[in-house]
């Protein structure tokens, strides 16, 4: 299965939608943005997620938390740096369960009172490598590992790591980024 259509799609109510489409499966022609705003949207492939046209166009918000949840249900490699995360003023969370979740595009989001926070004992990993993140919230590391990969992976965040045992922030260069210094806007806690 897949969605189809151009039209945005919203998240509300408190249960979980399991989006089981897997990678490579038919959702090719939704073009809109999915919005999670209450409750858990789960996927276990990047067909769980709007389809992200050859165009050259980024799309910030085609993922956007506002107060739900994104859980992965598989450990996902999401490799269109076009693809972007937004965090809304309502905040949100990521979920890893205890799977890896890999995103190459932007975060963004300039609501400095929005807050996301990384759930899951798997790691986070954000490699922004094309597209410099705008995220001006807080990044809450309550569990698992935040994984931040070349010298704009998050942006001007302030990041909160929990103080607690497997709770890790990792700065790494796998892709040779010349300028490997991140400058998050505040960094406190410690795993």
């Amino acid at each position: 299965g897949g969605f189809r259509g151009a039209g945005d799609l919203t998240k509300l109510g408190s249960g979980t939608f399991y989006a089981a489409a897997t990678t490579g499966g038919a959702n090719t022609s939704w073009t809109g943005n999915l919005i999670i705003k209450e409750g858990t949207w789960k996927i276990v492939g990047s067909d769980g997620l709007p389809f992200n046209v050859s165009d050259g166009v980024l799309r910030p918000a085609q993922t956007t938390l506002d107060g739900g949840t994104w859980q992965i249900g598989k450990t996902l490699n999401v490799t269109n740096a076009r693809r972007g995360v937004t965090v809304a003023a309502g905040g949100g969370t990521i979920d890893t369960q205890w799977f890896g979740l890999t995103l190459a595009g932007p975060s963004t989001g300039s609501s400095a009172a929005a807050v996301l926070n990384k759930a899951g004992s798997g790691t986070l990993r954000l490699r922004s490598q094309v597209y410099a993140d705008s995220f001006y919230g807080t990044m809450n590391v309550n569990e698992g590992a935040l994984e931040l990969d070349g010298g704009a992976a998050l942006g001007p965040a302030a990041v909160s790591v929990a103080n607690a045992s497997g709770v890790a922030l990792n700065l790494v260069n796998q892709f040779g980024v010349a300028d490997m210094n991140q400058t998050p806007g505040s960094l406190s806690g410690g795993g």
